[in-house]
């Protein structure tokens, strides 16, 4: 029904009422009174603190409003009465603001608030408290640095790939290749924003590693499903990643190593107390270090240059960032192809609050492009790249007891590809389209214990016609604040999707291509339903139910033959499961055990896949179904040593078989004795998909500890990846019928020093 629903044109007129009246309503709100906004930062980075509390009380100490900061840590007050009241400014690990005001009617205040840090010691005894992997909102969740640090990493620094890993429903391939499936999606269904920009690929082929680690991250929302209207053209999941700022205080460096990286981190002040300056760079020596100390070769290496400038004012905060990424290697260290990748992304962005208004505004303008190829370096068998650049604009408004939202972006895409008979459909192309879109939201509460977030996006790329994309969040407490049900629902549209040769994980390649001209766009729709349960003060659960129907999905065509060369096809897909998250949160103990169960299939729409051996085929389970996953991750503190240990457990995920062999005969060439030559032996395998490899599970540890130096620290780790050395299958080769396994067991110690 719901699928129903969303597919048709019933809603459309609906939808445009809602969209004009979203759009004429700002210009009333710009008379409401009685208001005080402004922005809640860091007194050392200057960056705003997402989910800060605020609150007015009369001067006997009674609540007349409150609110939490959102995104750049801006917070609003509308419909106040005029008199006196006291601020009140709170955010874990920060001390507390206070203050009195005096709110006079028609007036619109700014009153922005930076918040000093409390002692270390109490700071990491607040943040445990806050948790973070059992805590979901239909789909959404959000990551603080503190919940990346607690995944072991071979580094001193956590990553925010590992960490997504630990999550149900996100399934990896492998620890080498840098690809998330995220609820039956694929990895170019992901959104990834770093400061609202796209990162076409921010994982490094050594799967522990991505441009985001935990100590450059100052936020992040990751949505498995279900995201709202702000963000259009991917199907599947959004990763929003806010990077954080600079010291404005005073400077600071550290450098680290371990066996698989090394890093060098400085930041500080150009102007003091406005703005800043940080950057970051790593360089693997994997390559170089393994032979050593493992017992195999991992043939791959990355670096990677951050940069991000800051700017905080009385009215604003203002950003530009820059990240360049280089990858190299063999996912697959018995094949002789070589892969290469890179990444370029440079953004600007400033959030103003407008004076004399209580109306947020955000302008944003960057480039973003990435490259691959795959063979020799001097003559590439395939190479791909695509670029795009934007600019967009959003507006957040306050009207009465609603909160309006809307934004519009112009998006310019080039892609190329060569691929030569890797996919026998397309070729070869060098081409461009614009894409431009808007989208308009609102948030109410139409009862005391409900909010409702219903939004649209209109997105039309050129060569295609527009389309109309409804959406709802919504959030309800009617059996008090312990128990909170969430929902959302979407039609979700894509116009660019890569593809890749599934049948060989170890070939990571893959092409940018636009949908086909017919509009068949890929398409999804999703529903979710959860329920948030606090039992206690130490536990927290949550259990969420999820559909997914997706459309016009590119796939290779199959056969049984053991060729590269194959044709695309486009597929409809469905994908369900359920998620069990259990938190426990006491003192200096952290504990999260979740259980993803999960099923996707990819069903043919005309009937037919490709022609096997006994007729067509008309449905199978992609790669990526993982049907049984179970994490556990562990954070133990103690006066000088802290303890981090994460387990994971799941179902093999699905592989073709070997069915047997034929011999295939030239005729084409002249045999002197063709009953005796009994030409090429070839493979032919069983139907695709229809076995699934043995069970995967690994345990990783670390300890750690911290030694305070004059004006600085050295922090100590040691660990283990793979701690009980268990031999988990990468994948099987399906051409030269080989066994790649996982990495062995990868012990690693790391050193940091930080000159505070």
């Amino acid at each position: 029904m719901l699928r129903t629903f969303l597919s048709s044109a019933y809603w459309q007129p609906a939808l445009t009422v809602l969209f004009l009246f979203v759009c004429w309503g700002p210009g009333a709100a710009f008379a409401q009174s009685g208001t005080v906004k402004g922005f809640v930062t860091g007194a050392e980075g200057g960056e705003g603190l997402v989910g800060a509390t605020v609150l007015l009380e009369t001067p006997a100490g009674e609540a007349e409003k409150a609110t939490t900061t959102g995104e750049d840590g801006f917070y609003r007050l509308g419909s106040i009465a005029p008199g006196e009241y006291v601020l009140q400014v709170s955010f874990v690990g920060y001390q507390s603001y206070r203050d009195t005001l005096r709110i006079i009617e028609g007036e619109t205040r700014t009153e922005s608030v930076s918040l000093a840090p409390t002692t270390k010691e109490l700071e990491e005894v607040i943040v445990e408290a806050e948790g973070g992997a059992g805590r979901v909102e239909a789909g959404k969740q959000e990551v603080q640095a503190a919940d990346v640090a607690r995944i072991p990493t071979p580094s001193p620094s956590g990553d925010i790939v590992s960490y997504l890993k630990s999550l149900p429903g996100v399934v990896s391939i492998g620890d080498r290749g840098g690809q998330l499936y995220i609820r039956g999606g694929t990895p170019s269904q992901n959104l990834v924003l770093m400061d609202g920009n796209l990162v076409y690929n921010p994982f490094h082929l050594i799967g522990f590693y991505s441009v985001f680690p935990d100590d450059l991250i100052s936020n992040a929302d990751f949505y498995a499903g279900g995201f709202g209207a702000e963000y259009s053209d991917r199907i599947s999941s959004v990763l929003d990643v806010t990077m954080r700022p600079g010291n404005k205080k005073s400077y600071k460096a550290s450098a680290s190593v371990s066996p698989f990286v090394g890093r060098l981190r400085v930041e500080g002040p150009i102007i003091e107390d406005s703005f800043s300056f940080i950057a970051s760079a790593r360089q693997s020596w994997i390559r170089e270090t393994a032979p050593r100390y493992l017992t195999t070769d991992v043939p791959l290496e990355f670096n990677d240059l951050y940069l991000k400038l800051h700017d905080t004012g009385e009215n604003s905060q203002c950003a530009l960032t820059g990240l360049t990424t280089a990858d190299r290697g063999r996912v697959d260290p018995g094949a002789d192809r070589t892969f290469e990748a890179s990444n370029l992304a440079l953004s600007g962005r400033c959030a103003l609050a407008i004076p004399g208004s209580s109306a947020l505004t955000t302008v944003k303008s960057g480039y973003s492009q990435y490259k691959n190829t795959i063979g020799e370096m001097s003559d590439p068998e395939r190479s791909a790249s695509i670029a795009r650049g934007y600019t967009d604009y959003e507006l957040s408004v306050p009207y009465e007891s609603f909160d309006f939202s809307y934004g519009a972006k112009v998006k310019f895409n080039t892609y190329q590809y060569e691929v030569g008979e890797q996919f026998g459909v397309i070729g070869g192309a060098d081409d461009y389209f614009f894409t431009l879109s808007t989208y308009t939201g609102v948030e109410f509460s139409p009862v005391d214990w409900l909010t409702l977030s219903p939004s649209v996006a209109l997105v039309w790329p050129t060569e295609y016609s527009p389309s109309i994309e409804p959406r709802l969040r919504a959030q309800a407490t009617p059996f008090g604040d312990e128990t909170t049900i969430n929902l959302a629902a979407g039609l979700y549209r894509q116009t660019l999707e890569s593809i890749s040769d599934e049948r060989d994980a170890g070939n990571v390649f893959s092409a940018w291509v636009p949908a086909p001209i017919n509009d068949r766009r890929a398409q999804a729709i999703h529903a979710i339903l959860g329920v948030e349960r606090e039992l206690g003060d130490y536990f927290n659960l949550t259990v969420e139910g999820y559909s997914r129907w997706m459309n016009h999905i590119p796939v290779p065509e199959i056969n049984a033959l053991a060729r590269f060369t194959t044709r695309t096809t486009l597929a409809d897909g469905l994908s369900y499961g359920t998620d069990l998250r259990l938190e426990y949160t006491r003192s200096n103990v952290y504990a999260f055990v979740g259980y993803g169960l999960s099923v996707t299939t990819y069903q043919a729409p005309d009937g037919d896949f490709g022609r096997f051996v006994d007729g067509a085929i008309e449905e199978y389970s992609p790669p990526h179904d993982q049907r049984h996953r179970l994490n556990a991750v562990v954070e133990y503190k103690l006066p000088y040593l802290t303890a981090n240990v994460s387990w994971q457990l799941s179902t093999g995920l699905p592989y073709t078989r070997l069915m047997g062999f034929d011999s295939v005969i030239d005729f084409r060439e002249l045999r002197e004795d063709p009953s005796e030559d009994a030409g090429r032996i070839r493979s032919i395998f069983d139907r695709p998909y229809d076995s699934r490899l043995p069970v995967y599970h690994r345990l990783d540890v670390s300890l750690s500890h911290t030694i305070a130096l004059p004006g600085s620290s050295l922090k100590l780790q040691g660990g283990a990846i793979n701690a009980y050395d268990r031999d988990n299958v990468f994948f099987v080769d399906l051409f030269e019928q080989r066994r790649v396994d996982q990495l062995p067991v990868v012990p690693y110690v790391g050193i940091e020093l930080s000159i505070e």
